[in-house]
């Protein structure tokens, strides 16, 4: 700073992992009276860096839904369609582990449900008022409607929601019922 020069700059950089995450997951059926044994990590292990749970139902169906929910929540995809199941499976999922005693995960929920929210305003198509998967990108029918159906359920579960938003995707759903309608996609009108 001595000397004044303006020829510097700064540059942040992501920390990121020298390794990717692996998940597992094993679903098993126990019998009464037969001891069940987590099998042992075969592999060294980084101190801190296992994480291990167990979700016990009496009804296999559950556990496997656990599963399916958990497999949503952690796709990293930018576009419409996963940040609408993404943030839907957080949303599912507040109810669903409630139910099971697990109540973590209520930053996640807020931050999935609210970086939703503020990204379909970018992603409307002003043309035709339907939601796109990108900003910039045409809009479709299914895309509004599932849009629609996830601001009704994010209000549902208290979250503010922009109720001009909802009712431009009303609109643009109540256009999609005429049967002169010119932006359905070919072959699926």
């Amino acid at each position: 700073h001595a000397d004044k020069a303006r020829d510097a700059f700064e540059v942040t950089l992501p920390l990121r992992d020298d390794r990717r995450v692996i998940h597992e997951r094993l679903v098993a059926e126990l019998e009464a009276e037969v001891p069940f044994v987590v099998p042992p990590i075969e592999e060294a292990i980084r101190p801190g860096s296992l994480r291990r749970s167990l979700v016990v139902a009496d009804h296999p169906g559950l556990v496997k839904m656990s599963a399916g929910l958990d497999f949503l929540r952690n796709m990293h995809l930018e576009n419409t369609e996963h940040r609408l199941s993404q943030a839907r499976t957080y949303l599912a999922l507040s109810s669903f582990r409630s139910q099971l005693g697990q109540y973590e995960g209520r930053e996640e929920l807020d931050k999935a449900v609210t970086d939703t929210l503020e990204w379909l305003p970018q992603v409307v198509d002003h043309q035709t008022g339907l939601v796109s998967n990108w900003p910039g990108s045409r809009g479709y029918v299914s895309m509004t409607a599932w849009a629609l159906k996830f601001t009704i359920e994010a209000a549902e579960a208290g979250f503010v929601i922009d109720e001009g938003m909802q009712d431009e995707f009303t609109r643009a759903l109540q256009r999609a019922l005429r049967s002169d309608y010119a932006y359905f996609l070919d072959g699926e009108s």
